[in-house]
């Protein structure tokens, strides 16, 4: 089990959103801090990636936000897939300020026996996009390959679902002296978007339900699959 916690940071020079003068309670002492928050772009950079999944149909957003520490994070984000539906996952990196690697997984990181189905290593102020049918390929060729298991079998693997995991590097404790000669800790702040799409869906076998907006595209897919397999 990888023993780590997980981070999103946000990678983009002097544009970002600087607070000051915040205090908390820190073992029961008033401890000052400022905040470097660079996840306040994560609207500005959404637009980009929604363009991005064309010719596929918008389904969900998934921003994991995160603060930097002292030592290496992961952060795991799990997505559902649909039978008989095709999905793009497309990730931005635009809010990172130290580059982070991603990689997809058939299981979650508590299974030692997990396939990688996808990596990009180093991802930093770009965006980059995996399919659901690219993933399941890859899946049976490391079955194929890894376990001995046989082209026939492979070929009725299905993949329901995949961990995105985020590893966020490490960042060394920052202080300065502020104006009254009291120390001030510098937090980073940032985060890391994810849109995901879809198509293929069989509409005539479909039926539309009545959901709140941010759920409706995941209801329907619900549906579709559950009429589509009778």
């Amino acid at each position: 089990m990888i023993a780590f916690a997980l981070l999103l940071v946000f990678t983009s020079g002097t544009n970002y959103a600087q607070l000051f003068g915040r205090k908390e309670k820190e073992n029961g002492s008033e401890i000052n801090y400022e905040i470097d928050d660079h996840s306040t772009k994560v609207g500005e950079l959404k637009t980009a990636v929604v363009n991005q999944l064309s010719p596929y149909k918008y389904d969900q957003t998934k921003v994991t936000y995160f603060t930097y520490k002292p030592f290496e994070q992961l952060k795991q984000v799990e997505i559902f897939f649909f039978q008989k539906t095709e999905y793009k996952m497309v990730f931005n990196t635009g809010a990172v300020e130290k580059p982070i690697s991603i990689r997809i997984y058939d299981k979650p990181s508590d299974y030692a026996s997990r396939t990688l189905l996808a990596e990009q290593e180093n991802a930093s102020g770009g965006m980059f996009e995996f399919t659901s049918t690219e993933l399941l390929e890859n899946l049976k060729e490391r079955k194929i390959l890894d376990d001995g298991m046989s082209k026939m079998e492979a070929d009725d693997l299905e993949l329901k679902k995949v961990y995105i995991n985020y590893y966020i590097p490490s960042k060394p404790k920052e202080t300065k002296e502020g104006e009254k000669g009291e120390t001030i800790i510098m937090k980073t702040k940032a985060a890391m978007l994810m849109i995901v799409g879809y198509k293929n869906i069989e509409k005539s076998n479909c039926s539309i339900v009545k959901a709140p907006p941010h759920r409706r595209s995941f209801f329907n897919l619900y549906f579709c699959h559950q009429i589509n397999q009778g």
